[in-house]
């Protein structure tokens, strides 16, 4: 069978390929793509090409349904959704690193779920205890995701902070307690700064915003680094050893089981708690994926995320 994939090939140069799908292996699962959502990850390779030392595979957001079962995998059968591959359009996947969605899917953009995997992996990780004051330093697509999940936390307050007042209008309508926005409430946020917080998650993968975080923190609270600080960055350890901080990576390679965080992350978002169809800016069919990836990368453009959609 005949099908279409994309391959990063230099900076900001990417093909849409048509490639050869083999029947499964024993082991594997195939699969008919219905969305794969593109990940700041991507963006990034797009950027620098894949030739840097932390370039992302061809999507790793895909959502679908299975056509065809190895001989040796249990559990799934064809028909089944499940959350697997990237962009290709036909793919073989692994079958024990694929997840069956065991819920109707109604609409494909509510179940790109990885992303959604990193929030609940974040939130777990972060030990916020009930009462908690809790600031987010960032409120873009993640920032959005976590508003989400937080509001059902037993935080004493939610707070986000972000240069972008449409992105704190929509943190506000998902439930954080107040939201500030960088570079205009800045007095306020210097009364935060000075009242501190229990619990400060960083998103914005920012330098400046490490850097408040660090201010925002209280003795002995919990700094948890969620987004993708690239490259070196500088750090207060005078803050972190004086003040006791606990700095905690959350991201996905930090989770101690991710395929039982996957699967926990099911049910919420069949429970409404995740409304990720609301956060969705842009969609695009396999063949326009490079021009929806410039698009992402101007700003002006109101772009939040991104989803490939396949007919």
């Amino acid at each position: 069978m005949k099908t279409r994939t994309i391959a990063y090939v230099a900076p900001k140069k990417v093909d849409v390929r048509e490639v050869n799908v083999a029947d499964p292996a024993d082991d594997q699962i195939q699969v008919r793509k219905i969305a794969c959502g593109i990940c700041a990850w991507d963006l990034s390779t797009y950027k620098y090409g894949p030739d840097n030392p932390y370039a992302a595979p061809p999507g790793h957001e895909g959502l679908g349904q299975i056509l065809k079962v190895g001989k040796d995998v249990t559990g799934m059968k064809e028909g089944d959704f499940v959350c697997a591959g990237g962009f290709q359009e036909v793919e073989n996947c692994s079958a024990k690193h694929s997840v069956k969605i065991p819920y109707e899917v109604k609409d494909p953009m509510t179940w790109i779920v990885e992303p959604i995997t990193c929030v609940v992996n974040g939130i777990e990780r972060a030990q916020i205890f009930p009462g908690e004051r809790v600031v987010l330093v960032g409120a873009g697509y993640m920032g959005l995701l976590m508003v989400q999940g937080l509001s059902h936390h037993l935080c004493g307050e939610l707070i986000a902070l972000d240069t972008n007042p449409k992105r704190l209008e929509m943190a506000k309508k998902f439930g954080a307690h107040q939201t500030f926005q960088i570079g205009k409430d800045d007095a306020q946020i210097e009364k935060l700064v000075d009242q501190k917080a229990d619990v400060v998650i960083e998103l914005a993968g920012a330098q400046p915003a490490l850097d408040l975080s660090v201010r925002m923190i209280r003795n002995g609270g919990n700094l948890c680094i969620f987004s993708w600080q690239r490259g070196p960055r500088t750090f207060d350890c005078n803050a972190l050893h004086c003040r006791g901080i606990n700095v905690l990576n959350t991201a996905p390679a930090n989770a101690p089981n991710y395929d039982r965080v996957f699967k926990n992350a099911l049910p919420l978002i069949a429970r409404g708690v995740f409304k990720n169809h609301e956060l969705v800016s842009h969609t695009a069919s396999i063949e326009h994926y490079p021009e929806l990836l410039e698009t992402a990368m101007t700003p002006e453009k109101g772009y939040l995320k991104g989803v490939v959609k396949y007919a």
